[in-house]
């Protein structure tokens, strides 16, 4: 699904001193691709797209996982307007980087600058120590 797509990556997510060129499907897997969903709330997603990636097997600690990405969110929101959110965290619940997108067809408030509500959510879970 995701083979030849390539992003580049700054070195607060790679680990590495310059940007590195990496595929989508290294973090990223069909499993966790959430098309409609259906939450209500920036918590009910969040918690949406982290079940996917736990049923995916992706995750070593699903509560760690969310405790990160909810802690993230209270620090400064991860909505970032023109209705995309990243929401992500760093945390000892997971041993590589892992991701998941989701879709939702009407949007839910996320607290961005412009106010639009988010449609696109695209979560990062990475190790502490990347």
């Amino acid at each position: 699904m995701f083979e030849s797509e390539n992003i580049i990556l700054p070195e607060s997510l790679s680990g590495t001193h310059s940007l590195e060129k990496i595929k989508l499907s290294a973090f990223l897997r069909p499993e966790t691709v959430v098309v409609g969903l259906n939450g209500q709330s920036k918590q009910a997603v969040i918690d949406e797209l982290i079940t996917a990636m736990d049923h995916a097997g992706l995750l070593l600690d699903r509560s760690q996982v969310r405790e990160a990405v909810i802690e993230r969110e209270r620090k400064l929101s991860t909505g970032l307007g023109h209705g995309i959110a990243v929401p992500h965290g760093k945390t000892t619940g997971v041993d590589r980087l892992v991701g998941a997108f989701g879709i939702h067809r009407t949007g839910i408030p996320f607290d961005a600058a412009d106010g639009a509500p988010a449609k696109l959510f695209f979560m990062l879970i990475s190790p502490k120590n990347i």
